[in-house]
C-alpha cells in the first residue's frame, strides 16, 4: 500500500505542474503579450511629447506620429481583448484531458510492463536468497576450470 502513495505523489506533483504550465498567460514579466504592446505604445506616445518639447519634431510631425501610434495602441487593446474572450474557459478542460492522459497512460504501462500481479517479496526472504546465491557461487578455481574449454 505504501508503494502506491509514492505514485500517485509523484503523478499530483506533475499534473500540478502541467496544470500550472497550461494556466500560464503572463509572461516572466507578468504582462501579456498584448499588454506588452500596449505599455511599449504609450510609452511611445510620452516619447513624442518629450521630442516636442526638445524641438526635434514639429506640430505637424507629433500629431501624425500620436495618431499612428494611437491606432496601434487601439488595435493592440482590441487584440488583447478578443484574446482574453476566446481563451477563457478553455485551459481547464485542456488540462483535465491532459491530467486524465497522463494518469491512464501511466497505468496503462504498469499495467503492461510492470507486474502488478507479482506478490511482496519481504526483505528477509531476499536476503535469505542472496545468502543463498551467494554460498552455490563457484570458487574462482572451479570457474577458470569451467570457462577453459570455451577459451
Amino acid at each position: 500500500m505504501l508503494f502506491w502513495l509514492a505514485p500517485a505523489l509523484i503523478a499530483l506533483a506533475v499534473a500540478l505542474v502541467l496544470l500550472r504550465a497550461l494556466n500560464a498567460r503572463r509572461g516572466e514579466t507578468g504582462l501579456t503579450a498584448g499588454a506588452s504592446d500596449m505599455a511599449v505604445y504609450r510609452d511611445q506616445l510620452k516619447e513624442v511629447d518629450r521630442d516636442l518639447a526638445r524641438g526635434t519634431l514639429t506640430d505637424a510631425e507629433a500629431e501624425a506620429v500620436r495618431i499612428e501610434v494611437s491606432r496601434r495602441l487601439l488595435d493592440a487593446d482590441r487584440r488583447t481583448a478578443r484574446a482574453s474572450d476566446t481563451s477563457e474557459g478553455r485551459v481547464w478542460p485542456a488540462a483535465a484531458v491532459v491530467v486524465m492522459a497522463l494518469l491512464a497512460g501511466s497505468f496503462l504501462i504498469y499495467a503492461r510492463v510492470g507486474a502488478p500481479g507479482v506478490a511482496d517479496l519481504p526483505m528477509t526472504e531476499r536476503l535469505t536468497d542472496l545468502d543463498t546465491a551467494a554460498r552455490a557461487r563457484p570458487s574462482q578455481a572451479e570457474a577458470e576450470a569451467r570457462a577453459r574449454p570455451f577459451l
